[in-house]
């Protein structure tokens, strides 16, 4: 892709955390990659994003493009929230992906609208596609209530995981990502994250552009290295993406993606 769909400028609160503001800078490059999540073809979407070269030809089933439709249409048993959160997560997870240069192995995203697992994971790579042995926990969280959504849902569910409540169901999940991408020593990297604690976090949140102020967004995370406690400022990441009206963008970003999905 020669132009990403997102830019990320980043914006640091030291000690407390660093991260990035994201910009929309191509909506319609934007909706294709997450027509092509929603339609399951995620492999297809990776490529085009990370890729210098044109990806070959992809397709989609008309069973996969309704299903698609479906989850991207609010009506019937598809509330609003859960419908804008998913696709909060697949962009949450372009913008892991361009910040990384495509050098990570990363979960795969949900296509449960109100998923109960993790909403993503982020293993860097080298180069040579080796681990650093680090892994990323993502929390992606689409509110029109950022600080209350903060601190009442993410804070502790961040805490739980730091305090290895979840380790099961992150070393379940973490061995299928190695796996797929092929990522050696794979039992390393499963040691190093469950014993030496070598976990780090990533806050995505929805804001409005007053929110996106600096002063305001130091406001907004106030307390994360409280929940996720340490003196690295690399362990807490906090990523914002500002909309003047969350829902209605939402609603009109989704129609575009529908004409996307029923065009593949």
């Amino acid at each position: 892709m020669k132009r990403a769909p997102l830019e990320l400028a980043p914006c640091d609160f030291a000690p407390v955390c660093h991260g990035f503001r994201w910009k929309v800078m191509d909506e319609e490059s934007l909706a294709r990659l997450v027509a092509w999540v929603a339609v399951g073809r995620f492999n297809h979407a990776h490529k085009v994003l990370t890729s210098l070269k044109r990806p070959p030809k992809a397709t989609a089933k008309e069973n996969a493009k309704r299903q698609a439709i479906r989850r991207l249409t609010v009506a019937g048993s598809v509330m609003q929230e859960h419908r804008d959160g998913w696709v909060f997560q697949i962009i949450s997870w372009i913008a892991a992906c361009i910040e990384s240069g495509g050098k990570v192995a990363t979960s795969v995203p949900h296509q449960q609208l109100a998923g109960k697992g993790f909403d993503g994971l982020l293993v860097p790579l080298t180069a040579q596609g080796k681990s650093f042995e680090t892994l990323t926990i993502c929390e992606d969280k689409a509110t029109t209530n950022p600080r209350n959504t903060i601190t009442q849902s993410v804070w502790p569910e961040l805490a739980d995981v730091e305090a290895g409540e979840r380790d099961a169901e992150l070393q379940s999940e973490l061995t299928a990502i190695l796996q797929r991408h092929q990522v050696p020593d794979v039992e390393r990297l499963l040691e190093s994250v469950q014993w030496e604690e070598n976990k780090r976090y990533r806050v995505s949140i929805t804001v409005s552009p007053e929110e996106s102020a600096d002063d305001r967004r130091a406001k907004l995370f106030k307390g994360y290295d409280e929940a996720i406690a340490g003196p690295e400022i690399a362990k807490r990441r906090a990523e914002t993406f500002s909309l003047d009206d969350l829902r209605a963008w939402m609603n009109g970003f989704c129609k575009r993606v529908i004409k996307i999905v029923e065009t593949l």
